[in-house]
């Protein structure tokens, strides 16, 4: 049966955000409460249009409900770059709700799947918006600026000797065909330019003179993601040649990083086996 008609003054307003509908979609905004993820403090807000949304969901999390968007491959630069290596907690698209919300939240759910697209096809482009240039992104060996045209790798005195032989590196939009993001950790962690016609990596991250490296408190996810998102906006919707890497070998090589990301999560301690098999297999899904 179909839902009512969607009175579009209203909102919902969960525990980690506020969800507004509007007839372009639901507009999230994200809650300032220090118990909210930075990244989605950071954030603020962002409008998810209908066309970007293939279905809303209603779940029971530890007898709690939450209502969850699921987006079109290719819609959204966040969670294209972070090819599943987020937290559940950083969830962009999840709204956490007490249980007298419940009815709310099913009402929602009819009211979105009533005029979202629900179709698997890739977004023909990026339909949610990111940052806007000019950006800065402080890593540990080093800074990467990003003024909307080109984007620069600037080497400090904890690049490796190789990096800082090469000296600055300089490249247009036009010049790149992806950007990979690993997740970052203590020591571990990075951002990676693919030059067009690279198809793989051609050295270790600590001397590849394409990668910016996290850890130790630098490239943290709240600044390291909008800024790997913003520049794969670009790359994704400009129109530079970035034709000689097709969109499903990017995603493969992006998938197989956020695998290894994952396997090391594991082998830390911080993954079971189980969980490590359940995400692995919704990785390679989606390639």
């Amino acid at each position: 049966m179909s839902s009512p008609e969607l009175d579009f003054d209203l909102t919902l307003a969960g525990r980690n955000a506020t969800w507004a509908f509007t007839p372009a979609g639901v507009r999230v905004n994200y809650s300032a409460s220090k118990g909210v993820p930075r990244l989605l403090r950071r954030i603020g807000q962002r409008l998810v249009p209908f066309e970007a949304i293939t279905s809303a969901t209603v779940h029971d999390d530890d007898g709690l409900p939450s209502l969850v968007l699921s987006l079109r491959p290719g819609s959204d630069p966040y969670t294209e770059v972070a090819a599943g290596q987020l937290p559940e907690d950083y969830a962009l698209y999840r709204l956490e709700l007490d249980q007298h919300q419940a009815e709310h939240a099913l009402r929602y759910k009819d009211t979105i799947n009533d005029r979202c697209a629900p179709t698997d096809e890739p977004a023909p482009r990026f339909l949610l918006d990111t940052d806007p240039a000019p950006l800065r992104l402080r890593g540990f060996d080093g800074v990467a600026t990003f003024d909307g045209d080109s984007v620069r790798l600037s080497w400090g005195m904890k690049a490796s000797l190789a990096k800082q032989a090469g000296g600055d590196q300089v490249y247009r939009i036009g010049e790149l065909a992806a950007v990979e993001w690993s997740l970052p950790g203590f020591v571990r962690g990075h951002l990676r330019l693919r030059p067009v016609g690279v198809l793989r990596p051609q050295m270790d991250v600590i001397d590849d003179p394409h990668t910016l490296l996290f850890g130790l408190g630098y490239g943290a996810v709240a600044e390291s993601l909008p800024f790997a998102a913003a520049l794969t906006a670009a790359i994704g919707n400009g129109s530079g040649p970035v034709g000689d890497l097709t969109s499903a070998g990017v995603r493969a090589e992006q998938v197989a990083a956020a695998i290894r990301t994952l396997g090391g999560l594991m082998a830390d301690g911080l993954l079971s086996r189980e969980e490590f098999e359940a995400k692995k297999k919704h990785l390679l899904d989606q390639i």
